[in-house]
């Protein structure tokens, strides 16, 4: 008998999609509700032993343990270096963390398989095993609209937390009619997207697993996201604090991914000639956020751009910060006492992979590393790091040396085999033009993603987002609308003739999914794309109407033969002590008026221009994890950068409301973005804050975080048909910004 726990691609005979952003998966109501049926049945019964009396290790417990707690080996497979199996802040922190996207898939289909057999009609069956069989585990992109822009309103509130992943219940159709099920089939049922359970003490203690034990910040029944003061999700504050962040994180993602971010070279070539930065950014620098990961052009000068790993982090800290704090209450849900402040567990790496989102959000980190394959393909795993085993990710092969999958397995590497795709073929066997296939995804990112960075957009930037769910059977059920029979995710392109016909059905998808067109079925090379589906016309008149609709002074005319219109960026850089403090925690960076009495609300203040969020385990369970005990003991630093370009557009004189926002000090509003204007500004205005996971605020920590925060320009040029991402320039540090505050780069502390 096979091994049930080796971890293998999933099958594929032409029908399985891409993977999808979730309100997109949605879209498919067959294939969602076989698939809430399946989630919901591995989060049942999680330590219960199998039929062969043996531990079932691809359930949700067991696969959400492998990140962190209960520090059991999974599959009997020993943990890497002595204890767990943490491969954060690693070179291989994208790669490890792939297989375990795809072991989680795996086993959802499996899943998903079996309950479609238990269909009373062979037609029932029939529909729901090629429900199956169109499967992918879908991503959650956090910068995706999920409601219309109403006349007057601001742009932030297009954006919220999917409405999928806020529903305590949802509506399914069972295979069998039961007494809780009507006439139809239909009935609610526990939305295994919401929270997940633990399993009883007693449960614990019959099936001889080792139990999850938490601290008394944490609700120890069910998880919970950026929890109320008695341990619950707030899943209105989840709405709220992704509105506030929205702008940011794209701009995170923008910057991250963008091939033409430049600085002038002034040696090794012409003089003034621009050099390419993220050609000089290595892999480490991209994939992890050490401090020691700085990129460095030839003439010696440095650069700080976000990586993968801090922008993962930061969606880590903003579900798990606790919102509310009322030291009189004990948690309604779990333990805790009073005084004790409240955290989700997304915000411990410990616990985040219990919360059924993390693996949505892992998903999308996913499809960024995928998007940088693409973007730049002599940048992957080096040669030190390729063959370590991903521990505990089994192949099924055992050969010495073969039993786990590695950086430079094709189900890792080959990120088609996972569901996503770029333009062109660009498996190294295969000529390539590799200029097209990073000409296409720039219109793509541009595309996707340039309105978000900007804070401006018309109503139809995006038309087909956001994504109508009126018609969704599990939000909805029988009063869902009625649709045609959903067509599998497909789109209309011309593919190369060994791709499947059906490939070929036409079906609208929106922008997020166009990267994934090419790759619709697991191929030893990923097919050759002739055609996008995104023109460059579009991409610049999107671009120009986008920036026709910036407030006066956010863009200025610069002296120059080509006349150019050019905006001034900026940038906070925050280097700190990863294990400063007892856990994760958050610097927050203001303009004008901080309030400390309510620190829980920072995520979300108006004047808030965003965060940097340092995702830790706490001292209670590093003894767990011997790479966190490793870091915390060489007292690693790591960057982060804070976008804040758009929190000056609020302070323009242009701007009626400007003169109101702040009441004290010389500088209240700005003119324009130029050094000018923006740098005393600053110096007067830019404050920030340190709080824990509990929202406690850090008050007066500065030197023990070894906090410095340094504040830069770049002169941005707006897309053109030749660079179509639009083209940075040098950039400019000014220390004087935050000299003088204490966690301010080059301030002097007594002492």
């Amino acid at each position: 008998m096979s091994d049930p726990n080796i971890l293998t691609e999933l099958p594929d005979d032409g029908r399985r999609g891409p993977r999808l952003e979730i309100d997109e998966f949605l879209q498919d109501n067959e294939m969602t509700n076989l698939f809430l049926i399946a989630f919901l049945n591995l989060h049942k019964d999680s330590v219960k032993k199998t039929d062969q009396g043996q531990p079932n290790w691809m359930n949700f417990h067991a696969i959400a343990g492998i990140h962190g707690q209960p520090v059991e080996e999974w599959a009997g497979v020993k943990q890497w270096k002595a204890s767990g199996y943490c491969h954060h802040q690693l070179n291989t922190f994208p790669t490890w963390h792939r297989p375990y996207m795809c072991l989680l898939e795996l086993a959802l289909y499996k899943e998903m398989d079996r309950v479609a057999g238990q269909y009373d009609s062979n037609s029932d069956q029939k529909v729901y095993r090629d429900a199956a069989a169109r499967f992918r585990l879908p991503y959650w992109d956090l910068i995706m609209p999920r409601k219309e822009l109403e006349r007057g309103a601001r742009l932030d509130t297009v954006w919220a937390f999917p409405h999928i992943f806020k529903a305590p219940q949802v509506f399914v159709k069972l295979p069998k009619r039961t007494s809780t099920t009507d006439a139809d089939g239909w009935t609610s049922i526990d939305n295994p997207l919401w929270s997940y359970r633990f399993p009883s003490k007693a449960d614990y203690q019959s099936s001889g697993r080792r139990a999850v034990v938490m601290n008394a910040n944490f609700n120890n029944v069910q998880t919970a996201r950026i929890p109320l003061d008695d341990g619950a999700t707030n899943d209105q504050y989840c709405d709220l604090a992704v509105q506030r962040q929205a702008v940011a994180r794209a701009t995170m993602i923008w910057q991250m991914l963008n091939p033409d971010i430049t600085d002038q070279d002034i040696t090794g070539r012409a003089a003034g000639t621009p050099v390419k930065v993220n050609d000089f950014r290595s892999w480490e620098q991209f994939a992890n956020r050490g401090w020691k990961n700085q990129i460095q052009i030839d003439d010696g000068r440095t650069f700080t751009m976000p990586s993968l790993e801090s922008w993962h982090d930061g969606i880590h800290v903003l579900l798990g910060t606790g919102q509310y704090y009322d030291p009189t209450k004990r948690f309604n849900q779990g333990s805790g006492s009073p005084g004790v402040r409240r955290a989700g567990q997304m915000g411990d790496p410990a616990f985040a992979a219990f919360d059924p989102v993390f693996f949505f959000h892992h998903c999308n980190i996913d499809r960024l590393l995928s998007l940088h394959q693409a973007l730049f393909p002599d940048k992957y795993c080096n040669q030190d790091d390729i063959d370590t085993p991903l521990v505990p990710f089994l192949t099924g092969d055992k050969s010495p040396g073969s039993q786990f999958y590695k950086s430079s397995n094709p189900l890792v590497k080959d990120y088609w085999r996972a569901g996503f795709a770029t333009p062109g073929n660009i498996d190294p066997g295969k000529v390539v033009n590799q200029a097209k296939v990073r000409t296409e995804l720039k219109k793509y990112l541009t595309d996707t993603y340039y309105w978000a960075t900007n804070n401006s957009s018309p109503k139809d930037t995006l038309p087909n987002w956001p994504k109508p769910l009126k018609a969704s059977w599990a939000l909805f059920g029988p009063k869902a609308e009625a649709i045609a029979k959903p067509v599998a995710q497909r789109t209309s392109m011309k593919i190369h003739s060994g791709v499947p016909a059906i490939f070929a059905q036409e079906i609208t998808l929106a922008p997020i999914a166009m990267v994934a067109q090419a790759a619709q079925q697991v191929l030893p090379t990923e097919p050759q794309l002739h055609e996008m589906a995104i023109e460059t016309k579009g991409v610049l008149e999107l671009a120009d109407t986008v920036n026709s609709l910036l407030p006066a002074g956010a863009l200025i005319d610069v002296d120059d033969p080509n006349k150019l219109t050019v905006q001034i960026t900026w940038n906070a850089k925050v280097k700190v002590k990863k294990y400063a403090f007892d856990g994760s925690f958050s610097v927050h960076l203001f303009t004008g008026y901080v309030k400390d009495d309510q620190p829980e609300r920072y995520m979300t203040k108006k004047n808030e221009v965003g965060f940097a969020g340092i995702f830790a385990r706490s001292a209670a369970d590093i003894e767990n994890c011997s790479n966190c005990q490793s870091q915390r003991d060489n007292d690693i630093v790591i960057e982060d950068i804070v976008p804040i370009t758009t929190i000056f557009y609020d302070y323009l004189e242009s701007d009626p409301h400007s003169h109101d926002l702040i009441r004290e000090g010389e500088h209240k509003t700005i003119p324009d973005l130029t050094p000018e204007s923006v740098v005393p500004f600053l110096t007067e205005q830019l404050h920030w804050r340190i709080i824990d996971l509990g929202a406690t605020l850090l008050s007066g920590q500065e030197r023990q975080a070894g906090l410095e925060i340094t504040v830069s320009s770049r002169q941005y040029t707006p897309p053109t048909a030749e660079n179509i991402m639009g083209v940075y320039g040098p950039e400019t540090v000014y220390p004087e910004i935050t000299n003088s505050k204490p966690g301010g780069f080059g301030y002097v502390y007594d002492g």
